[in-house]
């Protein structure tokens, strides 16, 4: 497997989740799920947790501060294409 496809796939489920979270998370709990993602994201050797969470913690709070989130979306729009 190719970075270019391993990193394709990244943003995909990023992206999935960041919409996810967009939809059915208010607005507190998107921020706070983000930073408790950010914290145990060192963690990620383990069984359960993953490296996956910074990306989606820092998503999460990025879709919370208004400057940002319209760039976040944007942005994955354009790298899905």
């Amino acid at each position: 497997m190719s970075i270019r496809s391993s990193w394709k796939r990244l943003l995909g489920v990023v992206h999935r989740m960041l919409l996810w979270g967009d939809r059915r998370l208010p607005r507190g709990v998107r921020g706070a799920l983000g930073l408790v993602l950010v914290i145990l994201a060192p963690f990620g050797f383990l069984p359960v947790l993953g490296f996956w969470m910074l990306p989606v913690g820092l998503g999460l709070i990025a879709l919370e501060i208004p400057p940002w989130r319209r760039r976040l979306l944007d942005w994955l729009e354009r790298a899905q294409a």
